[in-house]
């Protein structure tokens, strides 16, 4: 009984060890299940990470390749360029010493151009001290001639005034003649209209005819008379402006 006992008792404990050793066993499992469902996941992670880099990397790449090439066009650019520029810098330097070979003419011709002009001033002072000597000797011959027309116009104007007085004279004489020709004719209408009756009208035309005769000598001599006036007012007309162009002369 004993053994049976602890043969039960054994098959117990074996029982028991196989269930905590199978408990073990499947808590083992379970956790190594885990361990590796989170070793995939990571692996899984890392895979993604590694994608996601290796696109990052190769666009990267892809830009850099780009740059690239830009920047080697860039330097092909930049060496045409850098030639033009070396051409344009010679051809600018031969213009250069173009320029200067022509600066040092003109600074030659602009040299000669001052001593031309010096001796211009030279000449021009010469001329117009000449000038001005002729001027006086001009404006001395102007005072004479001024001083002259001056002493004429003062004679003039004496000639004037007594032409003026002979005017007056010849005005009034004229008012005499005029008030005694139309006496005349007014006696000799009243004679006509009293000679009418006995004289013959051949005989009264004779003594009109005459009469008009005397009437137009006396009106021929009386314009000659007023023509006479007229010229010397128009010589005091000239007179005059030529006394003021003598006077500004004089002022000039």
């Amino acid at each position: 009984e004993n053994e049976i006992v602890s043969e039960r008792k054994f098959i117990e404990f074996e029982k028991n060890l196989k269930s905590e050793h199978n408990q073990t066993l499947s808590d083992k499992i379970t956790d190594l299940e885990k361990n590796i469902i989170s070793i995939k996941k990571t692996r899984d992670d890392l895979e993604f990470e590694m994608k996601e880099e290796k696109d990052k990397y190769s666009k990267l790449i892809e830009q850099i390749e780009t740059e690239k090439n830009q920047y080697q066009e860039w330097l092909n650019d930049e060496q045409k360029t850098k030639c033009k520029l070396e051409t344009e810098i010679r051809n600018l330097s031969v213009n250069v010493q173009k320029y200067t070979n022509v600066i040092t003419q003109k600074n030659q011709q602009i040299e000669s151009l001052k001593i031309g002009l010096k001796e211009t001033q030279k000449s021009i002072k010469t001329l117009e001290n000449e000038h001005q000597q002729s001027m006086k000797r001009v404006l001395s011959q102007n005072n004479r001639q001024i001083l002259t027309l001056e002493k004429s116009l003062r004679e003039t104007e004496q000639r004037l005034t007594i032409s003026q007085h002979r005017k007056r004279n010849l005005e009034l004489r004229i008012q005499k003649i005029e008030d005694e020709e139309q006496r005349k004719i007014a006696a000799v209408h009243d004679a006509i209209k009293c000679l009418t009756n006995s004289f013959s009208m051949q005989t009264l035309f004779q003594i009109n005819h005459q009469n008009d005769d005397d009437f137009m000598t006396e009106k021929k001599e009386n314009n000659e008379i007023l023509n006479e006036i007229k010229i010397t007012k128009k010589k005091k007309s000239l007179i005059k402006p030529a006394k003021s162009k003598s006077k500004s002369k004089s002022k000039s």
